[in-house]
């Protein structure tokens, strides 16, 4: 058990990232509903995904390995403020050439921000080796309610104050956080000795080598995220329940991630690669009983069983990656997982997107449901074979260590 005052820390730093989550699905709400209200063009719209997700994340993943040389705090803050300045902006001034600007910036501080606190729990690691698992399970926990309360709580805001005023509250939002992002350590950067190369020592950081599981990332990502398009059609013309349903589905869905997560919560003693393994498999067998279900009824049921894998399988697989990150690269391999998580998302979205053009909706669920069974004994079988290897023993080689301070 983590002493109080660090346990303190890890909510607070799993209370800063799910409010990054509840802000970033109202911005995305009120941009798409400002772009479009002003333009009535989607694909202007569309483009919005592209400035505030795709590109700074494609950015982060080149340029992460930087921010392993800095304390976590004034980066972190920082980025917040510039969120803050760049959502208000948005809403000043509206659809206008500054527009997609100011929506990169704003997705740069976003894509930096979840790489810092990623950052602050490996640091932290290093002195509190449960971090990692006990920070991302809190995490785990406010997932499913942000995904739950945030699309409301847009919604609301645009259907009530309009798209631009709920932009410059939304800024408001941000800089509020960055007050109690203040708070935090530095999560300073410190050098330490380097092993003797002459006394090797069994390293087993984990199962998978790094580049492994943040392939896996990639992929599981994109192979979930395929249902996406196709979702509304399958609620409308198969089950023939309309926009309510729609949401029922989702609602069902986050409320089978709080369960997941609260599962979490109390598996966290386990190996990483298994808990994944076991909701990726019910994150599989959820999307394949969708193809055969008959009624909204039997719809729900699945969605509260693919909602608790789901709250196993992305913040199983998202510690496994924390934990085989080498020691000094804990922002490098932040920075890669939430822009591997980000673009396997939009790709998933748009493979489902063209797979709709031409199949139909339920044909188009087997394509996660195939795909992550096919995950789930590849990588079943990967563990397998790697646990009937020795330890493999290796001369430590100079490291960077991260501080809290």
């Amino acid at each position: 058990m983590l002493p109080a005052p660090r346990r303190s820390l890890i909510r607070r730093i799993a209370a800063l990232y799910g409010v990054g989550v509840f802000l970033e699905w109202g911005l995305s709400i009120s941009l798409m509903v400002l772009v479009f209200g002003e333009t009535q063009n989607s694909l202007l719209a569309a483009a919005m995904l592209l400035c505030t997700q795709i590109a700074p994340n494609a950015v982060i993943a080149t340029l992460a390995g930087a921010l392993d040389r800095f304390a976590v705090r004034p980066i972190y803050v920082g980025a917040l403020l510039v969120q803050a300045f760049a959502v208000a902006g948005i809403g000043l001034l509206g659809v206008g050439p500054a527009l997609y600007a100011l929506g990169f910036i704003c997705g740069l501080g976003t894509a930096v921000g979840r790489a810092g606190l990623r950052t602050a729990l490996g640091r932290l690691a290093t002195i509190d080796p449960e971090a990692v698992r006990r920070g991302n399970a809190a995490i785990g926990l406010l997932r499913g309610p942000s995904g739950l309360l945030a699309p409301v709580a847009a919604g609301a805001a645009v259907a009530i104050a309009g798209p631009a005023d709920a932009l410059v509250v939304l800024g408001a939002g941000w800089a509020v956080a960055a007050v109690f992002a203040m708070r935090l350590p530095r999560f300073e950067v410190v050098e330490i000795a380097s092993e003797d190369e002459d006394e090797p020592r069994t390293v087993r950081r984990g199962v998978l080598p790094v580049n492994g599981l943040l392939a896996a990332v990639a992929v599981v990502v994109c192979v979930f995220s395929v249902d996406e398009p196709v979702l509304l059609g399958f609620m409308q013309h198969d089950l023939h329940v309309g926009v309510a349903g729609y949401s029922a589905f989702f609602v069902a869905w986050g409320v089978g991630m709080c369960a997941g997560g609260l599962a979490f919560s109390r598996l966290i003693e386990r190996p990483m690669i298994a808990i994944f393994l076991f909701g990726a498999a019910l994150n599989a067998l959820a999307h394949f009983g969708l193809f055969f279900a008959p009624t909204l009824g039997a719809a729900l049921a699945l969605a509260v069983i693919g909602g608790f894998g789901n709250g196993l399988d992305w913040t199983a697989l998202a510690t496994a990656v924390q934990e085989a990150a080498p020691r000094g690269q804990e922002a490098r391999v932040g920075g890669r997982l939430e822009t591997l998580a980000t673009a396997g998302a939009g790709v998933g979205i748009v493979l489902g997107g063209l797979l709709a053009e031409l199949f139909d909706a339920r044909t188009v669920l087997l394509v996660p449901a195939a795909g992550g069974a096919l995950l789930v004994a590849a990588l079943a079988i990967t563990v397998t074979l790697r646990l009937q290897r020795p330890p493999v023993r290796v001369a430590l080689a100079p490291a960077v260590q991260g501080g809290v301070s």
